[in-house]
């Protein structure tokens, strides 16, 4: 079910001449096998889920400049896959992981579980922790790009308090999390993504503000083109977050 669901939804249209006009809805290109598929966006990502009898394994690539379109499809794909899994084994216990250099097939002796990502994430804090050999690794090397990551503990409880997901986003919050974007290492990248992320075009940030005042000018600019609830902002963030939607303070939800 997961298998076909992906080659609906993300396969590309095939070519006219190709194209069978009795079925429309079958008019899709990808490569479907009994245990995965593989196809191409119209942005150059390309991707391969693989199911076996213990793991959904995704590998993707994309061409340079593509990354940002790479991680959105890496989000819905996650997304869709944990939709299957609730709609029709709910009860399968599962443990979620992700593999920071992947090779194919697998190589299952390193991997790092999503909950270590997420408590990272939560902590502010600048490394994952590998699943039982216990190293070190910089978020960086496991996700090229990573949303709430960008936030500081403070914005991240604001977020995920269920109690205000339909009040307006603060100024302390704006504040606290530019404060936090302008210490970022690599500033003008993350400014650039999250430009991405909340639809603001990238050009209307004046370039010469400072770092904390660019950060400023990006949320009101959000704020301007949307309702600005706490609940609409994680709906921008999840669409580019590794989490799919899921509360990362909560530990047990993974």
């Amino acid at each position: 079910v997961v298998l076909l669901r992906l080659a609906f939804t993300h396969a590309l249209p095939v070519a006219p001449y190709e194209a069978d006009h009795s079925n429309p809805t079958l008019q899709q290109a990808c490569t479907l096998w009994k245990d995965g598929i593989k196809w191409t966006t119209t942005f150059c990502v390309e991707a391969l889920v693989d199911i076996s009898d213990r793991q959904v394994v995704m590998l993707m690539r994309c061409a340079k400049g593509m990354e940002m379109e790479l991680v959105h499809l890496r989000s819905k794909v996650v997304t869709e896959i944990l939709s299957m899994k609730h709609e029709f084994c709910n009860s399968t216990k599962t443990v979620e992981m992700l593999v920071p250099k992947p090779q194919y097939p697998v190589n299952l002796d390193f991997n790092v579980t999503l909950i270590s990502v997420a408590e990272s994430i939560a902590q502010h804090a600048v490394a994952a922790i590998a699943n039982d050999i216990h190293t070190p690794l910089h978020l960086k090397a496991i996700l090229h790009f990573e949303p709430y990551a960008l936030l500081p503990q403070p914005c991240l409880f604001d977020l995920f308090n269920s109690k205000m997901v339909t009040h307006k986003i603060t100024q302390n919050f704006i504040e606290c999390a530019c404060n936090c974007l302008a210490q970022c290492d690599d500033f003008c990248t993350a400014l650039d993504d999250l430009c991405k992320v909340l639809k603001v075009p990238a050009h209307t940030i004046e370039r010469s503000y400072s770092k904390y005042h660019k950060a400023e000018q990006l949320f009101n600019e959000w704020q301007r083109s949307s309702e600005a609830t706490y609940q609409c902002l994680r709906e921008c963030l999840d669409k580019y977050s590794i989490l799919a939607g899921r509360n990362l303070l909560v530990s047990g939800y993974f």
